[in-house]
């Protein structure tokens, strides 16, 4: 197999992780543009009941995602990770081999 949906990579230091996954791009996500970032603080202001079950208590995350080369890429952090959003883009353009 040549092709994936879905690839994950996960770096953890102590309590801090950083996850980087590509995505099959979805005929939905076509319509972003650039980079759109979504802090942990406002995902538990638009959705302050959300759990995880497997942990049973609140989990909200720090996202950036986009689209590149016909693929969605994100970057997600634990939401007390000390990288900023300007950071994650940092991290975003040196991610996609053009």
């Amino acid at each position: 197999m040549t092709k994936s949906d879905h690839i994950m990579l996960t770096y953890t230091n102590g309590e801090d992780y950083i996850l980087f996954s590509s995505f099959h791009l979805d005929e939905k996500d076509k319509k972003q543009k650039g980079y759109v970032y979504k802090s942990a603080k406002d995902m538990e202001k638009e959705s302050p009941n959300l759990k995880d079950p497997k942990i049973r208590e609140v989990t909200y995350r720090n996202f950036l995602n986009w689209i590149e080369n016909g693929k969605r890429f994100q970057i997600e952090t634990n939401s007390d990770n000390p990288l900023t959003k300007e950071d994650l883009i940092k991290l975003a353009k040196t991610m996609v081999k053009k």
